[in-house]
This record gives C-alpha cells, sequence and structure tokens, in this order.
C-alpha cells in the first residue's frame, strides 16, 4: 500500500494508474475525415439542371418503350413509369446542384418542380389527342360528305387530313416539351436560393450520392445525360427539311461532350477509347435528323399532292379530270404515310439514344 502511495504521489494519478493496470490507456485519436473530391461548375446552371431532369424522365420513357406497344396496358405502364421517374430524377437534380450548382437544392423542391412539368404535360397530353382524334373524325365524316354529296374523291380528302392531321400533332407535341421545361426551370429557380460555399459542401458531405458513384445510380445518370443532351437552339434547326439535318451535327457533338464530362466529374473514370461511343452517337443522330427530313418532305408532298387532287376534281367534274384527282389523291395518302413512317423512325432513334450511347460507352476501354 505504501509502495502504491508513493507511485501515485511520484509519478502522478494517470500515469501510477496506467503502471498498476487498474484503467486502459486512453484511445487513439480519431483519423480525420478524408477532404471531399473537388468540386466543379456546370455553366449555365439553370440551363443544365433543365436538362438533367428532362433527360432523367425521358428515362424511363425509353426503358419503357418497348412495353408501350402493348395493346390495352401499354399507355398504363408508359404512364406509370413516367411518372415513378420523378423520384430519380429530383435525386439526379439534388446532386447536380450540390456538386455542380450554387443552389440550396433539397429533395423536395425538384420533385415539386418535376410533379408540376410531368403533371403539366400530362395534362396537355388529353387536349392533344382529343383535338387529334377529332381530327380524324372530322377528316372522315367530311370525307364521305365529300364524296357522295360533293363527288370528291375520298382519297384526296383523306390524304390532305391525314397529312395535316400529322403536322398539327408534330407542333402541339413540340410546344408541349417546350413549356413543361420552362414551368420546371421557373418553379425551380423561385423555390431553391443561391448558397454559400459552406452550406454547400455541408450538403455535399451528407449526400447519398457521391462522386464516383457506380451500379444503378451511374448508370440512371448516364443514361440521363445522353437523353438530356441537347444542342442549344438555334433558328436554323427550326426550318422544315434542312433543320433536323443541321440539327443532328450539334445534337452528336453534345452527346459526346457531356457523357464525357459526365464520366470524368462524376463517375471518375477515364476511358482511352470512345471512338465506338461517337460512332453510336453520330449514327442515331443522324438517322434521328434524316428520317426527320424525310418525313418533313413526304408530308410537304402528301399535302400538295392534296392540294392538286382538290384542285382537279374542283374544276374538271367529268370522268377523266375525276380519275386524275382519284390518282393524284392516293399518290397523296401513301406519300403521308410514308412520311408518318419515317417520323416514328425518327423518334425512335431518339428513344434509343439513352440505351444504346451508355452501352456502348460501358463497351470502351
Amino acid at each position: 500500500m505504501l509502495a502504491l502511495f508513493l507511485a501515485i504521489w511520484v509519478a502522478g494519478p494517470s500515469q501510477a494508474q496506467e503502471a498498476s493496470g487498474l484503467v486502459e490507456p486512453p484511445a487513439p485519436a480519431a483519423a480525420p475525415q478524408p477532404p471531399l473530391p473537388e468540386r466543379t461548375f456546370w455553366e449555365p446552371f439553370d440551363k443544365e439542371v433543365v436538362r438533367v431532369a428532362d433527360g432523367s424522365l425521358r428515362v424511363c420513357s425509353s426503358i419503357a418503350l418497348p412495353l408501350t406497344i402493348v395493346p390495352g396496358v401499354g399507355d398504363v405502364i408508359g404512364t406509370i413509369s413516367d411518372w415513378f421517374c420523378i423520384i430519380p430524377a429530383a435525386m439526379a437534380v439534388d446532386y447536380a446542384s450540390a456538386w455542380h450548382g450554387r443552389r440550396e437544392s433539397h429533395f423536395w423542391q425538384p420533385a415539386l418542380a418535376l410533379v408540376l412539368k410531368k403533371g403539366f404535360e400530362t395534362l396537355v397530353d388529353t387536349p392533344i389527342m382529343v383535338v387529334t382524334i377529332g381530327a380524324i373524325v372530322a377528316v372522315a365524316v367530311g370525307g364521305v360528305a365529300a364524296t357522295v354529296f360533293g363527288g370528291l374523291p375520298v382519297t384526296v380528302v383523306t390524304a390532305g387530313g391525314v397529312g395535316i392531321t400529322l403536322v398539327v400533332y408534330l407542333g402541339l407535341k413540340g410546344v408541349r416539351d417546350a413549356i413543361g421545361n420552362f414551368l420546371f426551370d421557373k418553379t425551380f429557380a423561385v423555390l431553391v436560393e443561391e448558397r454559400g460555399d459552406e452550406a454547400a459542401a455541408d450538403e455535399r458531405a451528407e449526400g447519398w450520392l457521391q462522386p464516383g458513384m457506380e451500379g444503378v445510380p451511374g448508370g440512371f445518370g448516364l443514361m440521363a445525360t445522353v437523353a438530356g443532351s441537347r444542342p442549344s437552339f438555334n433558328w436554323s434547326h427550326a426550318v422544315p427539311v434542312v433543320g433536323p439535318i443541321w440539327r443532328s451535327g450539334p445534337h452528336a457533338d453534345e452527346i459526346k461532350a457531356r457523357t464525357r464530362r459526365y464520366a470524368r466529374e462524376v463517375l471518375r473514370v477515364e476511358k482511352q477509347n470512345l471512338a465506338g461511343m461517337d460512332a453510336t452517337a453520330e449514327t442515331l443522330t443522324g438517322i434521328q435528323g434524316w428520317s426527320m427530313a424525310v418525313g418533313h418532305v413526304a408530308l410537304g408532298v402528301g399535302v400538295g399532292l392534296f392540294g392538286a387532287g382538290l384542285g382537279v376534281a374542283l374544276t374538271d367534274r367529268n370522268d377523266e379530270g375525276q380519275g386524275t384527282a382519284e390518282l393524284l389523291g392516293t399518290a397523296g395518302l401513301v406519300t403521308v404515310a410514308a412520311g408518318g413512317a419515317a417520323v416514328v423512325v425518327s423518334v425512335a432513334a431518339d428513344r434509343i439514344q439513352p440505351l444504346l450511347v451508355p452501352l456502348a460507352f460501358g463497351q470502351a476501354e
């Protein structure tokens, strides 16, 4: 006992207790947290975040495309997949804001903006279909009336009605998409605020998604990047026939550039040879552009043949004139059908880009 007292008095309480084995030595200090990966900014972020949101929603449409052709349930499957995609799309926008933007975004903010965008597009889809179906019905009824009472060839009326209906439908769908993106952009800008870098660092450190992600999150982001890669607006791209062809080159360049940036800054991988991916992007955007150009030409020619057949039918009422009008109407109807098929090919090429381009990226070394 006397020896223990002397040890405490000479060495001090802590050293004596350690020497006597009464307490364990203090635990080693916790290792410092590794620094966060380097942050990069995507500018202008207001346009970039719209591309992230729109591309994320398009991914589910591309994945569900084969199922949407199933009779009876195709539309239901497509609608459910589109709405379900709001969840990963909101997470993608949240990640982009934290790591590549200057806005303090939380999940509920992009989710609400995406709900408004998707809700508007779904709501407008119904009137668009009503207008389209109404036009088809009007064409059918008008064609019968014009044939029975006016003596006009039915093919003439049908060619004109179908051609004009397709043109109106494509125009309405384009306006719908533009307004939907506008709604998301403005809603997101109102809901989120600019934030300092310290707040952004905390959000990045606590986020579930981190640079270097793999698996499903990384693959979904790559698909969304391809789907959202759209060239900047240029009036030349709106020119009928040649506009889609002029647009295909910048579209492919945008896919290649943004995919490389995503791989470098999000996946944190470097691919040495992306020639296969580049060729895939160029081929698909080329098919998309040239098919749409063929569609424009065919629709224009078909409507023109309708006009010519209608003029002949109205001005030349004899049998020979009616036969010519019938021939023009038939040619117009066939041409319009070919134009519709070309438009379908163009849309299909656009839809499979988020599937085939990432696949080619994964095969690259």
